[in-house]
């Protein structure tokens, strides 16, 4: 069981031996199909110009404009509803058999109904029975540098502050704090009693 089959967008511009291509398209063919139908027809395009044009159909199809070889998928329009089922069967032993070879290939489809007819056009083949398949062929290529993350700028340096200006007691008592009298230490001048407003005897009671 191949665990190496992963989907690959870009492809050196390697061109694949035609061997390679039948030894793909022999595999594929032997893919099980309801009713032993294979309703499939394999159309190999290695031409620039009509890859670049099936890269135009759809935008999950821009990659086909790199690819060395593309595979169209076609089928007749027959009314059964396992046709769809069996095209992506057959799709998938075409990965694997690619994969077996030591080529990246990445299954694609055309949308929407207008670019898949035009798809068909493209290559000579009828109107197929929903979006045919297109597996992308070729040698690994290495993806091109992911532009570096966003990195927020460096934070202002901090300002240069004056010192805060030394307290109001620190001129009065420079040794510091610790040398400023306490409340316990500070003795008030005694309290002097306020002379009477009015004479001891100016509210006694007299007898005339």
């Amino acid at each position: 069981m191949s665990r190496t089959l992963r989907s690959v967008r870009h492809f050196l511009p390697t061109a694949v031996p035609r061997s390679d291509v039948e030894r793909i398209i022999d595999v594929a063919r032997w893919t099980g199909s309801a009713r032993n139908r294979q309703p499939w027809r394999f159309v190999a395009v290695t031409g620039p110009e009509v890859r670049r044009d099936l890269s135009r159909c759809g935008n999950f199809a821009l990659h086909l404009a790199d690819a060395p070889l593309v595979l169209v998928l076609l089928s007749h329009d027959n009314g059964f509803a396992d046709t769809e089922f069996d095209m992506g069967r057959v799709a998938q032993s075409i990965c694997l058999a690619a994969d077996d070879l030591g080529l990246g290939t990445c299954l694609t489809t055309f949308h929407p109904d207008d670019n898949v007819r035009r798809a068909a056009r493209l290559v000579g083949g009828p109107p197929p029975r929903g979006a045919p398949p297109a597996p992308a062929a070729g040698e690994d290529a290495p993806p091109p540098p992911t532009p570096a993350a966003w990195e927020p700028p460096p934070p202002n340096p901090t300002p240069t502050t004056m010192p805060p200006a030394p307290p109001a007691w620190a001129a009065r008592h420079p040794a510091g704090w610790r040398a400023m009298p306490s409340r316990r230490d500070i003795r008030r001048p005694p309290r002097t009693r306020r002379p009477p407003r009015y004479p001891a005897d100016a509210f006694r009671s007299r007898t005339y």
